[in-house]
């Protein structure tokens, strides 16, 4: 199956509901690698803690791969004093093999 993935910077990941479908992401792919259950609460602490990393403007680094409108790849970064720092990569189990990864960190 061909996948046709775009890889777009996301300046403004508040105003385009971003969260929501990394939220969806972060499920599936910890699920599938980790084998383990993600129960609401965990996403509620894990986008606490991103909100509050993430929370100031302009330094935010977010790169998404989407194939049509589907999330299916993300990196999220934080930039301080002139350093980027790589917080989140996933990328779905069934878009996974594609080197979606390696392209996110390039």
């Amino acid at each position: 199956m061909k996948k046709e993935i775009k890889f777009l910077p996301i300046f403004n990941p508040n105003e385009c509901n971003f969260w929501d479908s990394f939220t969806l992401v972060y499920r599936e792919t910890t699920e599938y690698n980790y084998k383990t259950t993600i129960t609401d609460e965990n996403i509620k602490t894990l986008m606490q803690g991103i909100n509050k990393i993430h929370g100031k403007p302009n330094q935010n680094i977010v790169f998404a791969a989407y194939d049509s409108n589907k999330l299916v790849g993300c990196l999220v970064g934080h930039i301080r004093s002139q350093r980027a720092t790589m917080q989140y990569l996933y990328v779905l189990p069934e878009y996974q093999g594609y080197k979606i990864y390696k392209t996110l960190l390039v």
